[in-house]
């Protein structure tokens, strides 16, 4: 993948997990404290692939190998729609059909922001201002 590409793709999910962070509430996190995931985004050029870890309630990028409580994998033009449905209020609806054609995939038995969190984290940005912050993001 081309250098310049996959830092976008990577600031995009940097700035997007910030804000799932940025909307959730202290006991969302409680369970997963220590939890290292991984998230593998798909495209033609390459994988882009981001880890975090939760630490006392905040997601932080890290480099560990490992080992992962689970591992999503979804397309670079899936990810991109989920930020395009949270943008437009729709994250939720989104993230759960693209979830149920197998757009999205889990491998292990749970990631920090499982797709509950995630319901949780777009329900909560739809009430917010989150639209524009995101459409920066995407230019």
């Amino acid at each position: 993948m081309a250098t310049g590409e996959n830092s976008k793709i990577r600031y995009l999910v940097k700035t997007f997990m910030d804000m799932v962070e940025e909307v959730g509430e202290s006991e969302d996190w409680q369970e997963a404290d220590g939890w290292v995931g991984r998230m593998i985004i798909m495209d033609s050029r390459g994988d882009t692939e981001c880890i975090y870890r939760v630490e006392e309630g905040k997601m932080v990028e890290t480099d560990s190998p490992g080992p992962y409580v689970a591992t999503v994998r979804m397309s670079q033009d899936t990810f991109l729609d989920i930020i395009d449905g949270a943008i437009h209020s729709r994250g939720e609806e989104l993230f759960q059909r693209k979830y149920a054609q197998g757009h999205i995939v889990y491998f292990g038995e749970r990631w920090i922001v499982d797709s509950e969190r995630f319901k949780k984290a777009f329900r909560r940005m739809a009430k917010l201002d989150t639209g524009k912050a995101l459409r920066v993001m995407m230019e």
